[in-house]
């Protein structure tokens, strides 16, 4: 009884030290997606054919510094019907392909899921979330004002904005 009462301590020490590692190394391990926006982004419509098209920077953030990957963008609406486009893009320093999936919807649909929060409440959801996927589903939406929303399967809203040049 007297020995476990001196080694109770250590052990309890032990399970916390290992836990505090396996959190940190997981954390850290994890890309920090920390801004998304949507660059020379050109509208074009013809004959009822809404065209958007444009290149989406993806800037993440990690323990070597902030790595930026483009992908070229162009997304068809016709007639309210349902647009998907996959992307293959590549890390400037891995090199690492990942796989994107665009998706546009009709104004209808951007009207019920347009978020009500502001853009600091966006913002600190990007600084706040960590994620390494392999596969990104991002959901597009022209919206107000010039801007866009873009909803993901990893991070609920992320609010753009289109930037002229």
């Amino acid at each position: 009884m007297r020995t476990l009462k001196y080694v109770a301590p250590f052990i309890f020490i032990i399970i916390l030290s290992f836990i505090i590692i396996y959190t940190f190394n997981r954390s850290n391990n994890a890309k920090n997606i920390k801004c998304y926006s949507i660059l020379k982004t050109e509208k074009v419509s013809t004959a009822g054919v809404e065209t958007f098209s444009g290149v989406i920077i993806f800037s993440f953030l990690e323990k070597t510094g902030s790595i930026t990957s483009k992908a070229e963008l162009t997304t068809t609406k016709n007639n309210k019907s349902l647009l998907t486009q996959q992307i293959n893009f590549k890390y400037d320093s891995s090199g690492n392909e990942y796989s994107i999936h665009v998706i546009g919807l009709t104004d209808e649909k951007i009207m019920e899921h347009l978020p009500l929060e502001t853009s600091d409440y966006m913002k600190n959801i990007l600084n706040s979330y960590f994620a390494n996927p392999k596969d990104i589903k991002l959901w597009i939406y022209p919206g107000f004002k010039g801007d866009y929303v873009v909803h993901t399967e990893v991070i609920p809203w992320l609010y753009c904005n289109k930037i002229q040049e």
